[in-house]
């Protein structure tokens, strides 16, 4: 019979196969420049450029790197993907599909720490990202990297009320007036939840779509309410994983790792 941590690990990995079509888009440090120690005793160093390199070449159609626990030989069970890398200051971020349970084990501390493999090029000095794992109690290779967390963003219950007059909202709208697509929407739903604390972010650009669309067009769906709330917290997530990153910054990027509305 296998060990009772072995046995609660087993129990966790199919728990996230069973259940790894719920996805969600995270974005997390995996690496960064500097000498390591590879787990073979070899120690490597790895330029800023070399990490910018990284995050170049990487393609998911080409050959995409899932996300597992610990270092399996085979890269499976696969409880994620990582759909772009992210690279800026020497520090190498992926922008993955995450499993729910994975999400779910990360924020009750089974999971903390992140350990990433690559394949070497032929030619030095190129590396591509092989997996990236996920560790428990194992310290990784490389040191002083960004806590993993997972952390939930508020503001996204639709059940709270949107007491907001048309002033208010006229004034967001000509605040977004000089810009254009989904920043200026944050930016004007941003500034409208300044003026209303109580108020769920949600519910701002609600009432904002609301009062810009036409009096006989129908309200959208709550499934695309849904999704562009998706898409903000995907944005959120990446502005605290990307120290200095601006909305804009997390839009580009988010967009590029294929996530549209």
């Amino acid at each position: 019979m296998l060990p009772l941590k072995a046995r609660c690990l087993t129990r966790e990995v199919e728990e996230v196969r069973i259940h790894d079509h719920i996805m969600i888009l995270k974005t997390f440090q995996i690496f960064r420049a500097g000498t390591h120690t590879a787990m073979s005793g070899r120690a490597i160093t790895f330029t800023p450029g070399d990490v910018a390199n990284m995050a170049a070449c990487y393609s998911e159609g080409v050959r995409s790197a899932p996300l597992v626990l610990g270092h399996p030989a085979n890269d499976s069970p696969a409880i994620g993907t990582v759909k772009k890398l992210f690279e800026k200051a020497g520090n190498l971020y992926a922008i993955a599909d995450v499993s729910k349970p994975l999400i779910d084990l990360v924020r009750r501390g089974a999971y903390r720490n992140i350990s990433a493999a690559f394949h070497p090029f032929q030619d030095a000095g190129r590396w591509y990202l092989r997996h990236v794992g996920f560790l428990g109690a194992v310290a990784p290779a490389v040191k002083g990297m960004a806590e993993l967390n997972f952390s939930e963003h508020g503001g996204m219950c639709f059940a709270e009320p949107c007491a907001i007059s048309f002033a208010e909202i006229d004034r967001a709208l000509s605040e977004r007036s000089s810009e254009s697509g989904r920043v200026a929407l944050h930016n004007a739903a941003t500034a409208l939840k300044q003026r209303n604390p109580s108020l769920s972010y949600a519910a701002a650009v609600h009432a904002i779509e609301s009062r810009e669309r036409p009096l006989n067009a129908p309200l959208k769906p709550t499934t695309r309410r849904h999704a562009r709330d998706g898409f903000h917290e995907a944005a959120l997530c990446f502005q605290e994983a990307v120290p200095g990153a601006s909305y804009q910054d997390a839009v580009i990027q988010i967009e590029a790792a294929g996530m549209r509305l």
